[in-house]
């Protein structure tokens, strides 16, 4: 074949190439500005897992290694990039107050990296606290600590269950006791909230059985809380349907099992660093997508 053909086949290919990307731009815009302004009883953001750290010795992890950024049946391995932790907290404060402007806001745990990097706590609460909505919060594995009280410390105010738009709202801790169950179960039999039902925990109720050994593979933490079977049953003995949301896995996953609609959301500060939206329906039902903040580049359209 001539260089001349070789070099016209060449350049045809890469115009399509271009045509692609540049048509692909336009629609996935217009996608996301659709679902998010579309109407709803209830718009919840849901982001988890934001690892903030102000210790210097973290501050060099900012790239993601090409290997961590595939996932398996939802699973993939873990790199969370510390020394962007602030800044993605950041963004994603400025996307939830500017563009989404949802009802409420929910944090799944792990808000901070070290439970004795005090100021992470500190910069984390600052940050929460700009958020234009109720804000939600659970306390994960890396927010405890026996040697201090920062978590109760900084995020007391945003430790509290709530009623918004007529739907009721549960934190429920890793480890809750007989008397936590109960009182959560009495709870949910409330007549007047509206469906579903809203709970907030840490770690999943539900994973696939190859997450699970993965994960086991590559971590000695569990995915699932040490009271899991109490937690369903107490679960599915109320007499509406249950949305779960959840972090901890650093892994999108969806199930719907009996009453439980169960969303975990990837970790804010691991690649692709996502937060999804929550759109509840009048008729309760339930849709949503995942936002890489890398969608919202654009400086203008975040000071709108």
């Amino acid at each position: 074949m001539s260089r001349k053909k070789i070099g016209y086949r060449t350049g045809r290919t890469l115009l399509l190439i271009l045509a692609i990307v540049v048509t692909g731009l336009g629609p996935r815009a217009e996608q996301r500005s659709s679902f998010i302004n579309n109407a709803a009883e209830l718009t919840i953001v849901h982001f988890t897992d934001t690892h903030l750290s102000t210790l210097s010795r973290e501050a060099k992890k900012t790239k993601t290694p090409w290997t961590h950024k595939f996932s398996v049946d939802g699973y993939k391995l873990h790199h969370k990039v510390l020394g962007r932790s602030k800044a993605l907290l950041e963004k994603a404060v400025r996307v939830t107050n500017r563009i989404i402007k949802p009802d409420v806001v929910i944090l799944t745990g792990d808000v901070v990296d070290k439970a004795h990097d005090r100021r992470a706590f500190k910069e984390a609460a600052a940050q929460l606290n700009r958020i234009d909505a109720p804000v939600l919060l659970v306390q994960g594995e890396h927010d405890a600590s026996d040697n201090n009280n920062y978590y109760h410390t900084f995020f007391g105010d945003f430790n509290r269950t709530k009623r918004i738009k007529g739907f009721r709202f549960f934190l429920l801790p890793q480890k809750p006791d007989e008397s936590r169950l109960q009182n959560l179960e009495e709870k949910l039999a409330d007549p007047d909230a509206r469906s579903p039902l809203i709970l907030a925990t840490h770690r999943m109720l539900y994973t696939s059985t190859l997450m699970k050994t993965l994960s086991n593979l590559y971590t000695s933490a569990s995915l699932v809380p040490p009271r899991r079977e109490a937690i369903l049953r107490t679960l599915n003995r109320a007499r509406k349907p249950i949305l779960v949301l959840c972090g901890h896995s650093h892994t999108n996953y969806r199930e719907c099992r009996d009453n439980i609609h169960l969303l975990s959301t990837s970790s804010l500060v691991e690649y692709p660093h996502e937060l999804r939206l929550i759109k509840i329906g009048e008729n309760g039902r339930i849709r949503t997508r995942l936002y890489p903040l890398s969608e919202f580049s654009s400086e203008e359209e975040l000071q709108n």
